[in-house]
């Protein structure tokens, strides 16, 4: 009983790895996209006369360049011991990298549209016609009983909400 547990959290560790890798690699291959798209940035920047933009979508490119190829070369474990010796050497820069990374990512996930998606999220952004209701053939607001929704004349003449 205890040897099939073991072997299953072994299986479950070497699958979770697996999953890592291809991750990373993949990762990595998007990163490569980002550089070349960088880099024709900074040749059309270059183009347009804007050396000093340029200059810096080239530093972007090279950048983002180093980072793919080492996503893309690197295991997981070695890149968990890569990130554990940078937050015992440095920890306020490590976190600060982290922090920037994640929301970095976030943003990257909610835009490639996982799941099916197109990669548009919905506004989310309040609007001045408060819950839900549809509008008329004058375009004004009307409310889920069918009554016009004055609310949003009140936020006009206020200025705002």
């Amino acid at each position: 009983m205890a040897d099939e547990a073991s072997q299953g959290a072994r299986d479950l560790r070497d699958e979770a790895e697996s999953q890592a890798d291809r991750w990373t690699r993949d990762l990595g291959k998007r990163g490569a996209g980002l550089a070349r798209a960088l880099e024709s940035a900074s040749a059309t920047l270059r183009d347009e006369g804007d050396h000093r933009m340029a200059e810096l979508a080239d530093r972007a490119a090279e950048q983002v360049e180093r980072m793919a190829g080492y996503l893309e070369q690197e295991d997981p474990r070695s890149l968990m011991d890569d990130l554990e010796r940078l937050g015992r050497s440095n920890p306020a820069a490590f976190l600060g990298t982290a922090f920037a990374a994640g929301v970095m990512g976030g943003r990257f996930f909610r835009a490639s549209g996982s799941e099916g998606g197109n990669g548009s999220n919905p506004p989310t952004s309040p609007s001045p016609h408060r819950g839900s209701g549809t509008t008329d053939s004058q375009g004004a607001h009307v409310d889920q009983d069918g009554r016009h929704d004055r609310t949003h004349e009140l936020v006009d003449r206020s200025g705002g909400e």
